[in-house]
């Protein structure tokens, strides 16, 4: 029996998805027959959140003096305080400088 992975266009493909649709939920494998379809850069990308976000190792540790303004920025996002796209555009204007 051959292997049931191919590399097509720099893109890998699951010949038999049945083959590894057991061990993942529905939604798992309809977002992986997405991925299919996007370019390979995309694919990419997406693939390395995908393995951040599986990663099980210890987080990094945070620097004590950080925590505070960690704490409020997360503080801010729960409340949906975000800056706005002037003040980022402002801000990437200034670091190109």
């Amino acid at each position: 029996m051959g292997s049931i992975l191919r590399v097509a266009n720099g893109a890998l493909h699951c010949e038999r998805p049945q083959a590894y649709k057991t061990a993942m939920t529905d939604l798992l494998h309809e977002a992986l027959d997405a991925l299919q379809r996007l370019p390979p850069e995309r694919q990419e990308y997406i693939a390395r959140a995908i393995l951040a976000l599986a990663d099980e190792s210890e987080p990094e540790e945070i620097d004590p003096e950080h925590l505070p303004a960690i704490l409020e920025g997360l503080a801010q996002a729960d409340r949906g305080e975000f800056a706005s796209d002037q003040t980022v555009g402002a801000l990437l204007r200034r670091l190109r400088e």
